[in-house]
């Protein structure tokens, strides 16, 4: 049970981390694309999300992979030395 709760918090993590990837460059994109502070204004807006999302996506990926290591939950910890 708890190592599925891990994995997926692990999984969203990483999925947030590429939804803030795609925001950044879509807001980059189209700040390149403006040509007044006018047209450029919502695409700023657009990026000062990133950090919010990069934050809790890197959070979560930290925080999933530290409770599965302490866990002995990575798998090694079974095996042969071999695995590692």
């Amino acid at each position: 049970m708890i190592r599925s709760l891990v994995l997926f918090t692990h999984v969203v993590g990483v999925l947030a981390l590429f939804v803030g990837l795609g925001l950044e460059w879509i807001g980059l994109d189209g700040i390149q694309r403006s040509t007044t502070r006018a047209e450029a204004l919502p695409w700023l807006r657009l990026i000062a999300i990133v950090p919010r999302v990069f934050g809790t996506a890197l959070a979560a990926i930290v925080v999933s992979g530290v409770l599965s290591a302490s866990l002995g939950m990575t798998g090694c910890a079974r095996r042969t030395a071999r695995c590692c």
